[in-house]
């Protein structure tokens, strides 16, 4: 918070197609990215341009990164997963660093359709961009170091799961079909989790990385890991933190409901 009330502060509200061309480098890189993410035809050198050469992508509090050409492969391809796919942001902000750098917070739903799917599944998601100044064919502007991300992708997995019940018959309708279910490389972090979704991913997130304050998160580090292991692993992050800011009470409760077990009481 100290950060914030130092640095100056540029505030967006609504989508990332309404930023104008001049807003700050950060804001424009946020712009850039996220429309090559929804474009039915992606500009791969575009995302070359925009994403820096030592870029690394981490979501949903894994310690395992990806880099650019692997984000870059799953953007460039992603229309053969998903006959729809939009990102609505709802609010963003652009913070500039004392080293000229600009950390990009923003929070807004995904919006995506599976192969020969007719529902939408809704993906609730928050994070921040790192950028820095860079040049680009010969003009002053930024490029995107690092991307962290919180998904809830509660609904993905339930669509999903849901999709592969439904028996495949030669002779159906082509809506009515089963559709195609490939691995979902920006979202299940590879064939691990195609193979097990339910393995445990984020059961063992360090406590500087636990969000607390967001219950999209929490819902996702807790529903990927055994219940009451992931309870607890999380409370005795809550602990340390009895006498701070956060409602522990209320954190509890959402805890509780995630992982439909009885948790011990906190003490005060």
């Amino acid at each position: 918070m100290s950060i914030l009330l130092r640095s100056p502060v540029r505030t967006h509200t609504g989508s990332y197609q309404t930023i104008a061309s001049n807003a700050p480098i950060g804001l424009l890189c946020f712009r850039d990215l996220f429309e090559q993410e929804d474009a039915v035809t992606p500009n791969k050198q575009h995302l070359e341009s925009v994403l820096a050469r030592d870029f690394r992508d981490l979501e949903n509090g894994t310690e395992r990164s990806k880099a650019r050409q692997d984000v870059i492969n799953a953007i460039m391809t992603r229309r053969s997963r998903y006959s729809k796919y939009q990102t609505d942001i709802s609010q963003s902000w652009c913070i500039t660093n004392p080293d000229k750098s600009q950390t990009v917070l923003f929070e807004g739903i995904r919006f995506m359709m599976f192969i020969h799917d007719e529902e939408w599944v809704r993906v609730p998601l928050s994070g921040r961009l790192e950028v820095r100044p860079a040049t680009r064919n010969g003009r002053s502007a930024g490029e995107i170091v690092q991307r962290k991300m919180t998904a809830d992708l509660t609904g993905f997995w339930q669509r999903r799961e849901l999709l592969r019940k439904i028996p495949k018959s030669p002779h159906s309708a082509k809506r009515n079909a089963s559709p195609t279910l490939p691995p979902y490389p920006e979202l299940d972090g590879g064939p691990k989790l195609e193979a097990a979704p339910k393995t445990e991913v984020y059961g063992d997130v360090p406590p500087q990385q636990l969000q607390l304050n967001n219950t999209a998160a929490l819902r996702v580090q807790c529903s990927h890991a055994p219940q009451n292991r992931g309870a607890k692993k999380i409370l005795s992050h809550l602990l340390p933190l009895k006498n701070s800011q956060y409602n522990l009470s209320g954190l509890k409760k959402i805890i509780g409901r995630i992982c439909k077990s009885q948790l011990p009481m906190l003490r005060t």
